[in-house]
């Protein structure tokens, strides 16, 4: 979607995880529930096939099992 990035750049905010870890437990005094994180891993499996490229003798390209 063109454009998108421009409209959502505002809500960006750039943190480590250990920034993430530390302000959750320092706000979650009961430790009821632990930190959850969820990564999206079809993006990395796109970059890595793209990275990634594997011939035979012949040139042809061999799908490295990603």
């Amino acid at each position: 979607m063109q454009g998108l990035w421009d409209e959502v750049k505002a809500a960006r905010e750039i943190t480590t995880w250990g920034q993430l870890s530390d302000s959750y437990f320092r706000s979650n005094k009961s430790g009821a529930r632990g930190l959850r994180v969820g990564v999206d891993l079809s993006i990395w499996i796109y970059q890595a096939k793209k990275t990634i490229s594997l011939q035979n003798d012949d040139g042809e390209e061999v799908n490295a099992g990603l």
